[in-house]
């Protein structure tokens, strides 16, 4: 099926929509902030990728999906920032007049956003493991595994916006973004999909992973004073005893 089929019809909703809509000055402003979050996000994210490869100390098993993280907000911002801009310099005329760019740009920013999401549910997951059951960390994770991860996470990125594809779901273009972006009305079984394994579940892991994390923490903390004030009051009782 070709890929201008995935784009969501304005004349589908019933009226056409308006190629873009703000004041003049409003996109500017929008345009100046996207091309802002553009250069920070590109600049931080490559200074993370840089200090992992100069630096041997942060080459750990659990850094790799930080790195990955970073990787990913790279393309997030090629990818999405980018043609924010080129939608806000033509007032979307470029991205609505191609609608296998529009698809294209709309598949790959959704993706690389979800391998985002997950990479830092991965993280988490690992700093949990790390944690908490520290006996079984080199079981799980070592060079084979992580790399495993790794793939298992792109190829998630892919797989959960294949469906648009082959019409489950489809792309639009936003005339308040000046963006093309997954359609949340086409499909409502879709977007449920999406919403579920692109962000829900990476969210519970995170949530999950950081309120053991903190647990384990605090009640290691807990356990570790009581363990000096009962050596402390042994001490105190052998000095009054035998002294």
């Amino acid at each position: 099926m070709p890929l201008s089929h995935a784009v969501e019809s304005p004349s589908a909703a019933g009226t056409p929509k308006p190629v873009s809509v703000g004041s003049p000055v409003n996109q500017q402003i929008y345009l100046w902030f996207t091309v802002a979050v553009f250069v920070i996000g590109i600049c931080g994210n490559i200074i993370v990728v840089i200090a992992f490869m100069l630096f041997k100390k942060l080459r750990s098993l659990g850094s790799v999906f930080i790195v990955n993280t970073a990787a990913s907000d790279i393309c997030v911002g090629l990818l999405g920032d980018l043609f924010i801009i080129v939608g806000i310099a033509t007032k979307g005329e470029y991205l609505i007049n191609n609608d296998s760019l529009c698809v294209m740009s709309s598949f790959l920013c959704a993706s690389v956003c979800i391998v985002s999401v997950w990479s830092i549910a991965a993280a988490s997951f690992n700093g949990y493991v790390r944690v908490c059951h520290h006996l079984t960390y080199s079981k799980i994770y070592n060079s084979a595994t992580v790399t495993l991860m790794l793939v298992a996470i792109w190829a998630a990125g892919i797989l959960i916006l294949l469906p648009t594809v082959f019409g489950w779901g489809s792309h639009y273009y936003d005339p308040v973004l000046m963006f093309c972006i997954p359609s949340s009305t086409s499909s409502v079984s879709y977007t449920y999909f999406m919403v579920f394994t692109g962000w829900g579940l990476p969210f519970v892991v995170i949530a999950y992973s950081f309120t053991r994390i903190i647990w384990t923490v605090r009640t290691s903390s807990k356990n570790l004073k009581k363990d000096e004030k009962g050596k402390h009051d042994g001490t105190m009782f052998y000095d009054l005893a035998f002294k």
